[in-house]
């Protein structure tokens, strides 16, 4: 189980259990951008999903 919670509204989710997009297309090789985030830390897009609470960024932590 891993945790993570949203930034807005503080709302836990089990990240186990969220189905992240992919962040690029298969096919092209293309960056999908309402999939993806930059993490500067990974130095690298990151999946990421819309709070279903408040619509809020919710990035998946590696």
């Amino acid at each position: 189980m891993k945790l993570i919670s949203c930034n807005r509204c503080g709302v836990v989710f089990d990240q186990d259990n969220i189905n992240f997009p992919d962040t690029f297309n298969h096919d092209t090789g293309e960056l999908i951008d309402k999939n993806a985030s930059w993490n500067d830390a990974l130095n690298k897009y990151v999946p990421k999903i819309e709070c279903p609470v408040c619509g809020a960024d919710l990035i998946k932590e590696e």
